[in-house]
Formats: C-alpha cells, structure tokens, sequence
C-alpha cells in the first residue's frame, strides 16, 4: 500500500506492531475507546476480511486506519472503516484526506464499491463529522432502535454504477459497544490504566 503523498506510508498490522496501533488508537479517542480486541481479530481471523495500518508521516507514527468487509452485514463488494484517527499534533497536514483518497483507490482497485463508515455524533466527533461532510458523497441519519445514540452512517461512492445508500439497515451496533468496553477490560488488565495515555 504506497501513498501519493511520499511523506506518508503505510504499515499493515502485524502481531509485532498490534500495541503500538493500540496505543496509537487509545491516544487519539483519549482513552476512552479501545480497540485492542477489533485488531487482533485483524490478525487471527479472515472472515470478514479485516485489517488495520499503522499510518505514518515523515517516519514517525501518525494516525491508525482499520476495515472490515461488508458481507460481515450481508452486503458484497462493501468496506468498512472500523477505525480511523490521526495523533492531534499531526493533524490540519492533509495526513487523513490522503489517506482517505489513498485507500478509495486501493479498494476500488480490489473491486470495492463503497467505502462506509458510522460515527457517533457527539461534540468529541464534531472535526470528524466535519471533515467526512468534506470527503464522503453520502450522509445518513442513523436510528435502527439505537434511541440512546446519535449515529451517522457516511458512504463513498468507488464505483458510480454502484451509487447505494445505507437506508437504515442493521449494523449490529450493540455488539460493537460489547467489544469496545470487553478490549478496554482486557486492555487495563494487561497494561494498566494509564498504557496509551498521552505522556
């Protein structure tokens, strides 16, 4: 995976670079979000075809980008990103809208039609709503029984013969919450509280 950009590079996850992805991860969402289990998964199983990069700008680690495929919800020749962020003090770089228009082309490449993504829409969210507003081609309102969240479902278009909206379907959000406090448990008890804090 090389970027257009040759400050920017990409690293597929490894078992050997799984802690600092997750480090990398935990500093972006502030602790609060962990996805330690999501990229293991990455690493272990290939049935929704999942993978994560460690993404890195001028040699130093920058931001954490993961997907998952869209049969995981029924749906062929769909990606998901399950996890995107870029560390504050790299960021207003153009580091995340390349790597948005890197990928785009990558699994467009690989016979991909949509590239997809949720977001909560919280204040913590608000630069990401606003800059997925900037760079994805869809925004949907999000309310499949989740009446307690405020969800967007964002899709961008690969292919243009293939132009879908999301239409509320299912996206199995309460076990994505599961996962998340189940890797921050498991997380914590390895590491302790404070592994992926910002020092």
């Amino acid at each position: 995976m090389i970027s257009k950009n040759k400050n920017i590079r990409y690293e597929k996850g490894t078992f050997k670079n799984l802690i600092n992805a997750t480090k990398i991860q935990m500093e972006i969402f502030e602790n609060a979000r962990c996805a330690f289990l999501s990229f293991l998964q990455c690493l272990v199983t290939y049935e929704y075809k999942e993978s994560f990069y460690i993404i890195y700008y001028k040699d130093k680690m920058a931001g954490i980008i993961s997907f998952y495929d869209g049969i995981y919800y029924g749906k062929e020749n769909e990606i998901w990103i399950a996890w995107f962020g870029i560390l504050p003090k790299f960021r207003r770089q153009n580091i995340a809208t390349q790597t948005i228009k890197d990928f785009c082309e990558f699994w467009r490449k690989k016979g991909y039609n949509n590239l997809r993504l949720y977001s909560y829409y919280k204040k913590f969210y608000k630069p990401a709503i606003n800059f997925y507003r900037k760079n994805m081609d869809i925004e949907e309102n999000y309310n499949y029984n989740y009446k307690n969240e405020k969800i967007l479902i964002f899709t961008k278009n690969l292919n243009k013969s293939h132009y879908e909206k999301w239409n509320n379907k299912d996206i199995f959000y309460y076990s994505d919450k599961l996962e998340e406090k189940s890797s921050l448990v498991l997380w914590k008890s390895i590491y302790g509280e404070n592994y992926g804090k910002k020092n």
